[in-house]
């Protein structure tokens, strides 16, 4: 993927670093009515970038050629008329549209890990499906390398090699999580699993709580934590300490990585002298659920201005 990666950054940059080029190449858009305003840059620390700009160049591919052909440099963007190399870039296109997808679902707050290892295990076997489906020549999962007129079967056989790498690093690189499945899947699905194939100290109380129909009401209509919070302390002290310990696993570093973009953002220019207390206390504020309960606060305050 690397080589298509460079290419396309590389046309990128030609179109953006040119200051005449970069003023043209929008009015050209417009002129031709195009969706798009303008190509993107690309940025490593961005997750979804690589997938975002291959994405906006396939979609403007047919326009920057007649551009750089308008402009008599068509040196620039000959591999974009090359069907061999159109093929690599359609897929791989296509193929990080899907990981985008996936990285999307991943993301936001109130993420569990076993929601992330759900979205995994289906990433996972749409792999398979998708390297099963190429080996068949059937393309309904890769729309843009399906437009590429008489793909080659060695490229498609490269394609199908491609994901079954891809694959087996996702199994290698979240065995961990393979290892705690029935632990995921008490936290997840108290009610479905097999009470005698749980630890012993869970078991009598699942038995319980699976023989309870108003908590299985319950379960269906609240969200996860907060079903365990609405359970006895008393009646299921290790099933509660189970959900504890699931909940409280960073399943990815969204957060850390909110946090860090937040404290970026107060902590500014015109911000110098702010002292670590109280950024502390900014990112506090910015970060948390809760509402200040602003009347109560006003009613602890007997004069709301000092003296002058």
């Amino acid at each position: 993927m690397k080589p298509v990666l460079d290419a396309v950054v590389k046309l990128v940059n030609t179109i953006r670093s040119r200051r005449l080029t970069h003023r043209q190449f929008p009015d050209f858009l417009q002129s031709v009515q195009s969706e798009y305003s303008d190509v993107l840059y690309y940025t490593k620390v961005r997750w979804l970038s690589a997938g975002c700009v291959l994405e906006r160049v396939w979609q403007l591919k047919d326009d920057i050629v007649s551009f750089v052909h308008e402009k008599q440099c068509s040196a620039e963007c000959e591999m974009l008329e090359d069907t061999e190399w159109l093929s690599d870039f359609a897929f791989f296109t296509d193929l990080l549209c899907h990981m985008n997808n996936l990285n999307v679902k991943m993301q936001g707050k109130n993420r569990f890990i076993d929601d992330i290892w759900a979205h995994l295990k289906a990433f996972k076997l749409k792999l398979n499906l998708f390297a099963g489906q190429l080996a068949k020549s059937d393309l309904s999962h890769f729309s843009r390398l399906n437009s590429i007129p008489l793909v080659n079967e060695e490229k498609l056989k490269n394609y199908e090699d491609g994901l079954k790498k891809l694959h087996f690093e996702f199994e290698r690189r979240f065995q961990d999580f393979s290892a705690i499945q029935k632990e995921l899947d008490i936290f997840t699905m108290p009610f479905n699993v097999n009470c005698e194939a749980v630890r012993s100290d869970l078991q009598l109380e699942l038995i319980e709580l699976q023989s309870n129909n108003h908590l299985k009401q319950s379960f269906l209509n609240m969200q996860k934590l907060e079903f365990y919070k609405s359970l006895s302390k008393v009646s299921f002290p290790n099933l509660i300490s189970h959900a504890q310990k699931i909940s409280a696993m960073f399943a990815s570093s969204y957060i850390c990585e909110q946090v860090f973009s937040t404290m970026n953002f107060r902590k500014n220019y015109f911000r110098s002298r702010l002292t670590d207390e109280h950024l502390a206390s900014f990112l506090r504020i910015s970060t948390s659920h809760f509402e200040p309960q602003y009347k109560e606060l006003l009613k602890m305050k007997s004069q709301f201005h000092s003296s002058h």
